[in-house]
């Protein structure tokens, strides 16, 4: 992802504030011949200042041997009585 943006409300609508926004800034890539965004900025847009946060990523802290990903990270466990539901939404500006 290079830019990333939150609004309050459907971007192109009257009165929609950009709330967030993610750039990324320098790209990697890995031994499997994938891309990772290693710098990059968030900024927060709240009423009447701005907050930047630059992230930072260590190349060397990643790995795509799956000997090095442990399988716990894509377990989820749930609380009991948790419902989980899968909804596909669409754009209701985009037509078949």
């Amino acid at each position: 992802m290079v830019r990333w943006e939150l609004y309050s409300g459907t971007p192109d609508s009257a009165g929609a504030k950009l709330l967030q926004c993610l750039e990324s800034t320098r790209f990697h890539q890995t031994e499997n011949g994938g891309w990772l965004p290693v710098e990059g900025r968030t900024t927060n847009y709240h009423d009447g200042y701005t907050q930047f946060k630059d992230i930072r990523v260590d190349v060397n802290s990643v790995s795509v041997d799956r000997a090095d990903i442990p399988d716990a990270l894509f377990h989820l466990e749930y609380p009991e009585h948790t419902i989980l539901s899968n909804t596909i939404r669409r754009d209701s500006r985009v037509r078949p």
